[in-house]
């Protein structure tokens, strides 16, 4: 099947290849300007390597430029070209192979989303390697734990994290070496007790003047990112002119930030914002789109085994199969999938009369109240968590963190539940001074479980 259009003085031509898979081929109408084709993807026999994605970035975006903030000083910025990437990155896989890392082996990073990360990225993989990031945010016991599990050979960190990896150094049976990341002016700190770290920040500030600073065009990351930047540009007034795309995942989105993200603080005549779903276990997107509704969270997806209705409105468990989904998880005995091959994402969704899939929420996530499932994301967008209940089992509870210098009353909160049922709504809203959030910047509901499980016995005791 072949189509074509224009748009934008560039004429646009889509094929479905013999591989069954959809290639966006784009050549520009001006001769002037060369872009070139990559027609290999439509080669069947040929598969598609770390090392063609290597070349083709050193290639035919040599002068592009890589910024990322200095893990040694946060206020500072790095800036090299793909050219000089590229260098670097294959100096570094020699250097692994030097430290005796081989095909299959597991080498392990414990840093920020720096250059050094991303040179590891294809160094490793394109190595043969398996690279195995690690949240710096895990406790010392389930950091060690997963290395010992994942017998990592080798671990990059950085200089920030090290005073956390020597404490569980003793632990480690299976790490070779350790190779710290920095430059050479602050490798000198390894006597780290006498020596204090500014940290890198993540808030709507930092991320609004690199939005502004470098004219992004397209970014990316989850929920809890973009009302941190929400917040300040609200407050600030500030805008982010030269933005075109937003792409949110990592969690369920509420409607109203693709709604703020398109109407609010529109940069051009529309910011265009996508929605993606996906896990590790699916290497790892299931499926992006844009939204057909702005007021739906919704995917297309396939119209084959269906088990659910297409009504929209009965929930079930999203599971998916493909050439990418995992079979197994590392050293389990058991498969990941079903006898059909279906793995369990963990995710609960319906699936609309047009094929559109939508997130409900977790499994986990899920509150059930007098028998009685909610779900937290209808009650979001600051964090809604089952609660422990004398009498109900569970009850939904708001956590949120009021704005600088407003003063919230708990009712004027209430007031925004109305449109739910009344056995779906919160019984209370607890107020902190930040949400405790992950690696990834999602919100950490597990913790705040922990924080307010006696929340409500509290309560009914007192009313006694």
């Amino acid at each position: 099947m072949l189509g074509a259009w224009r748009e934008g003085g560039r004429r646009w031509m889509s094929m479905k290849g013999l591989m069954q898979r959809h290639v966006l081929i784009v050549y520009d109408l001006d001769p002037d300007v060369h872009v070139p084709l990559l027609f290999d993807v439509l080669h069947a026999h040929r598969p598609l390597l770390i090392s063609d994605l290597f070349d083709y970035a050193v290639k035919i975006h040599h002068s592009q430029e890589i910024v990322s903030r200095t893990i040694e000083d946060p206020h500072k910025f790095h800036r090299y070209t793909y050219s000089d990437w590229g260098k670097r990155t294959k100096r570094m896989a020699n250097s692994l192979k030097e430290l005796g890392v081989t095909s299959g082996d597991r080498v392990a990073t414990i840093a920020w989303n720096g250059y050094r990360h991303f040179e590891l990225y294809y160094a490793i993989s394109g190595g043969g390697a398996i690279l195995h990031t690690i949240n710096p945010r895990l406790s010392a016991e389930q950091m060690s734990f997963i290395i010992n599990h994942a017998e990592d050979k080798v671990i990059f960190v950085d200089l920030t994290f090290f005073k956390a990896l020597q404490a569980i150094l003793p632990k480690l049976s299976t790490v070779k070496a350790i190779v710290v990341m920095s430059d050479k002016k602050h490798v000198a700190c390894l006597d780290y007790l006498q020596y204090e770290f500014v940290w890198l920040a993540m808030d709507g500030k930092s991320i609004a003047e690199l939005l502004c600073a470098e004219r992004v065009s397209c970014t990316a990351g989850v929920p809890t990112v973009w009302s941190m930047l929400f917040n300040y540009l609200e407050s600030t007034g500030t805008r982010v002119p030269d933005l075109k795309r937003v792409l949110v995942g990592g969690a369920a989105c509420p409607p109203s930030m693709i709604a703020t993200w398109e109407k609010k603080f529109k940069a051009r005549p529309r910011v265009r914002c996508q929605h993606a779903w996906g896990m590790t276990e699916l290497s790892p997107t299931g499926v992006i789109n844009d939204l057909p509704k702005l007021d739906d969270n919704e995917y297309p997806i396939s119209q084959t085994s269906d088990k659910l209705p297409r009504d929209g409105k009965t929930a079930g468990r999203l599971k998916i199969r493909g050439n990418w989904v995992l079979e197994s998880y590392y050293k389990s005995d058991k498969p990941a999938v079903d006898e059909d091959g279906w793995f369990d994402s963990g995710d609960v969704a319906t699936i609309s009369e047009d094929g559109y899939m939508q997130i409900t929420d977790r499994n986990k996530d899920l509150i059930k109240s007098g028998g009685e499932w909610i779900s937290s994301i209808e009650l979001e967008h600051a964090a809604a968590i089952a609660v422990t209940h004398p009498v109900w089992g569970e009850r939904p509870l708001i956590v949120a963190v009021a704005k600088e210098n407003c003063k919230v009353d708990k009712q004027e909160v209430f007031k925004l539940f109305e449109s739910l049922p009344k056995w779906s709504r919160p019984d209370d809203v607890a107020f902190v001074d930040h949400l405790p959030v992950g690696g990834t910047g999602k919100v950490l509901k597990v913790k705040l479980r922990e924080m307010f499980d006696d929340h409500y016995a509290k309560l009914h005791n007192a009313t006694k």
